[in-house]
Order: C-alpha cells, then sequence, then structure tokens
C-alpha cells in the first residue's frame, strides 16, 4: 500500500479560510490461498479450494473546501462550503488454479507439496468510478446555549465497468446515479462544561461501492440510510476528562437482496436496523494517569427480506457487546507504561443465525521512554495471552484468525 497526501492552507483573516487536500492511494494485492471447502458429517478429509487474487487499485481525492465566519441578524455562522473530486480505478487479473490436495481434517499439513499449474488465464474485469461532489454544512449559534447544525451534499457518481471473458468477449457496464444527503443536528449547553443533541442524517451505498458492477448490480439503485442519535457529553474536572453517551438507531429501507423468483437482478426489497447506545471515558483522571475507553452495545435486526427464514435474526458479525479501555500512566517524567483490554460477545457467522463465533478478551501493553527532546522509543506488545480469536467470517464458509502475540518496537525522531 502506498499513500500520500498534500494540503495547502491560507487564512485571510481570522474569518475566512481557504483549505485544499490532495490525496493519493495505491493497493497492490497478489495473492494465492486455499480455504477449506465444507465437509459432509462423519468426513475426515476436507477440499482445499483455491482462490487468488491479482489486483491493483487507486484513488486520487481532490478537496477544496471554504470555511467562513460572520453573523446575520445577531446569529452567528460557521458555514463550511466545498467541492470534492474523486478518481478510483480497480483492475482485477484473477489465475486459473488446479486443485490443490486435500487435507486431514484434524491434521492439516500445511507444508504438502503442490504439484498443480497456476496461469493467468481468467477473466478480467476494469473498473472506473468518477465522483463530483459539492456540499455545504452551516453551525448557527443561537444563544450562547443553543447551537443549530445543518448540511447538504450532492453526489454525482459515474461507473464505468469492462469485464473480458477466457475467449476473449467483452462487456462493458456503465451506471451514474445523482445522490443528495443531509444531516441536522440541534445542540443545547445547560451548563459550560456540558451539553445534549439530537442529531439526524442520511447517507447511500450505490451499487458500485466496492469500484466494481455486476450485471445483477448495473441496473440496482442506491441503497439508502437513515439515522438518528440522541446524546450527551460533560467535561469534568476542570476539563480534563470527558463522558459521553449516545442512544442511536441506524436504519436501511431498501437493502440489496435477491429475486426470490430468479430473476437476474438484486432487488431493493430489504430493510434492516441497529438500535444501541454507547458510554465514553476520554482523558485524564491526575496529570500522569490517563484513560480512553467505552462500551457499546448493538441490537441489530433483519426487518424485511425475501429470504423469509432471515426475517427476525441478527447481522451477521455484529457483536452485542463491544468494550475496550486503554490507560497510561507516567512513571517518570520521561517514562510512560500503558494497559488495554477490550471484549467482544459472540457473534452470528451468517443471516440465518445457524453459525456463531466466540466470544473474547485481548490484553495489550505499552512502555516508552524519551531518550531527549527529539527521541523517543515505544514497546508495544499486541494480544499478550496469545488469545486465538476470530477477525471476522466469509459468510460463514470460514473463520479468519485474527493475530496471536506480537511485539512491536518503535523509534520516533523529531527535527
Amino acid at each position: 500500500v502506498h499513500m500520500g497526501s498534500v494540503r495547502l492552507e491560507h487564512r485571510f483573516d481570522d474569518s475566512l479560510t481557504l483549505r485544499n487536500q490532495l490525496r493519493f492511494g495505491y493497493t497492490d494485492r497478489d495473492l494465492i490461498v486455499t480455504k477449506p471447502a465444507p465437509v459432509t458429517s462423519g468426513a475426515t478429509t476436507v477440499t482445499r479450494d483455491a482462490r487468488s487474487r491479482d489486483s491493483i487499485y487507486w484513488n486520487v481525492t481532490n478537496q477544496t473546501d471554504v470555511t467562513a465566519e460572520f453573523s446575520t441578524f445577531g446569529v452567528g455562522h460557521t458555514l463550511v462550503t466545498g467541492v470534492e473530486l474523486v478518481r478510483e480505478f480497480s483492475n482485477n487479473r484473477p489465475r486459473t488454479i488446479t486443485a490443490a490436495p486435500p487435507a486431514d481434517l484434524a491434521h492439516p499439513n500445511p507444508d504438502d507439496f503442490y504439484a498443480g499449474s497456476i496461469s493467468h488465464s481468467g477473466a478480467k474485469t476494469a473498473a472506473k468510478v468518477d465522483t463530483l461532489a459539492f456540499y455545504a454544512f452551516d453551525t448557527l449559534k443561537l444563544t450562547e446555549q443553543l447551537l443549530l447544525m445543518g448540511g447538504l451534499r450532492f453526489d454525482r457518481i459515474d461507473t464505468r465497468h469492462k469485464s473480458i471473458a477466457v475467449g476473449g468477449a467483452e462487456t462493458r457496464l456503465g451506471r451514474e446515479d445523482n445522490l443528495l444527503s443531509g444531516s441536522g443536528a440541534v445542540v443545547f449547553k445547560p451548563l459550560p462544561n456540558g451539553s445534549v443533541y439530537f442529531a439526524y442524517g442520511t447517507s447511500f451505498n450505490p451499487s458500485a461501492e466496492f469500484v466494481a458492477l455486476a450485471e445483477n448490480t448495473a441496473n440496482v439503485a442506491p441503497e439508502e440510510n437513515k439515522s438518528y442519535e440522541v446524546g450527551t457529553k460533560w467535561d469534568l474536572f476542570d476539563e480534563r476528562l470527558s463522558l459521553s453517551f449516545a442512544l442511536f438507531r441506524t436504519e436501511k429501507t431498501n437493502a440489496r437482496v435477491s429475486d426470490p423468483l430468479g430473476g437476474p437482478d438484486l432487488l431493493l426489497d430489504g430493510a434492516n436496523r441497529v438500535n444501541g447506545f454507547e458510554i465514553g471515558i476520554a482523558g485524564s483522571l491526575t496529570e500522569r494517569w490517563e484513560i480512553f475507553g467505552g462500551y457499546a452495545f448493538l441490537d441489530s435486526k433483519i426487518t424485511k427480506s425475501t429470504n423469509p427464514d432471515e426475517v427476525g435474526k441478527d447481522f451477521a458479525n455484529i457483536p452485542r457487546h463491544n468494550f475496550s479501555v486503554w490507560t497510561t500512566y507516567k512513571v517518570l517524567t520521561d517514562v510512560e507504561v500503558g494497559f488495554g483490554a477490550s471484549y467482544q460477545s459472540e457473534r452470528y457467522a451468517n443471516n440465518l443465525n445457524t453459525l456463531r463465533l466466540p466470544d473474547y478478551w485481548r490484553f495489550d501493553a505499552m512502555a516508552s521512554y524519551r531518550i531527549n527532546e527529539n527521541v523517543a522509543v515505544r514497546l508495544n506488545v499486541l494480544n499478550i495471552t496469545d488469545e486465538l480469536y476470530y477477525d471476522s467470517t466469509h459468510n460463514g464458509q470460514h473463520a479468519l484468525v485474527a493475530p496471536g502475540r506480537s511485539a512491536l518496537l518503535t523509534t520516533s525522531f523529531k527535527f
């Protein structure tokens, strides 16, 4: 992965600022892996199902915005307006791989000799997505205690996709979406160190959200999302420590689902939602002791689907309980230690809720030493107990094992 960015900012005066950000990213993925294919009850071997990818992805994003502060009729405004230009490109050249040898289910040997063949003879695909967006967001200070916030964003997304079959037949697909999204919030500050707010926003997921189109998605409009949130935040101990609490709901009213009648296109005939709350803490308990952490509860449900067996089930890969905490303490002026813990409850591995990933605890630690004003060293030990847990699952077919115990030693220089 190669990434770079440049930001230019010019402040005309205390009330007007112009900023331009240019970002570039390039990702090259070249891999061949095998995964265990599903087995029947009582089977003692599994088939190694080969998967391969030889692809590149790059994007260029230029964002220009102007921030202006002014007053109208005694109401203060902080107005941000801007334009964003994005070009994304993906190119995938899959391989043709002959079968790998089967493996013993209980004692697989990762060093088995592979005598098959590998060739670049699969179908090729390439896609380009151009996005032009305009946006404006204004914060109105009605009084010292009451703020109103609101904004709109317009996106024009133009996607072009080309695939070349093994025999040379070429298929071209295209789609253009013009979308308007918005957000708004009300913030009330009953005291200088506390606030209560309500926020609402809309967003969308276009068919080419992964920089690709297919014959069953090229004619499908974007999915639409709505989010609602009410919360509060308080600064304590002379604003050294912040506590926050929020209730939220996110819903998708037209989720993509398969056609129950076997039609070629996906249908926007599904719906789902997530209800939850979040508690957070961040800041300093003392001059030497800092803490950051939180807990989130997520109740996800599929409320509508063309597959009746999914209705009322939880989403895959969304744990109900999420907890994390990270704390650091300055033992000496130049010596700091830290410790962290995180927990995720069990998750369903598929939308039918017939497979699960277990819950887990993970613990991390850190120690740092500042040699002088310009040089510092830091040691991080991740997953101290070498806990076996899983990052995610691929449609319930197999689970992805998370990294085991690891250590990272870094040095930073200031000059």
